[in-house]
């Protein structure tokens, strides 16, 4: 039997919000599955393939987010920047909201490929120094 999460607990492991914002976003009409608007948040949907718009925007359900980023100049890669602003505030509010940290870094004034993501296996794997993941500068 495949797992079903109510509509308010998937939209908020998405980064919609708090919980109790998600549920107010479904009963604004703010949330459509399937293209037909939601009004319960208490509805149940199996997550996994889930396609479904918030404010007329289309996301699809994704148990992990892994972003490839170009990092501009003059962005830190730090959580909490500094100096410049953080490569953070070029994601969409949702990754944020998820806890998509920097795989490594880049100074502040490089430019290049970055990753990022909210899967901490993954992030440890690609960044510890005992796994010898080769990088290229």
């Amino acid at each position: 039997m495949a797992k079903t999460l109510t509509l308010e607990r998937i939209l908020q492991s998405q980064g919609f919000g708090t919980r109790k914002g998600c549920r107010r976003l479904i009963l604004a009409g703010e949330v459509a599955v399937a293209g037909a608007t939601m009004e319960d948040p208490d509805a149940a949907f199996d997550p996994e393939g889930l396609e479904f718009s918030v404010g007329g925007e289309d996301w699809r359900y994704r148990e992990h987010v892994y972003v490839a980023l170009h990092k501009p100049a003059n962005f830190e890669c730090s959580r909490k920047p500094s100096h410049h602003p953080g490569v953070l505030t070029l994601l969409p509010d949702p990754f944020r909201e998820r806890d998509v940290q920097p795989v490594g870094r880049l100074d502040h004034d490089t430019t290049g490929l970055l990753l990022l993501s909210d899967d901490g296996a993954f992030i440890h794997a690609q960044s510890s120094p005992k796994r010898h993941v080769p990088k290229l500068y």
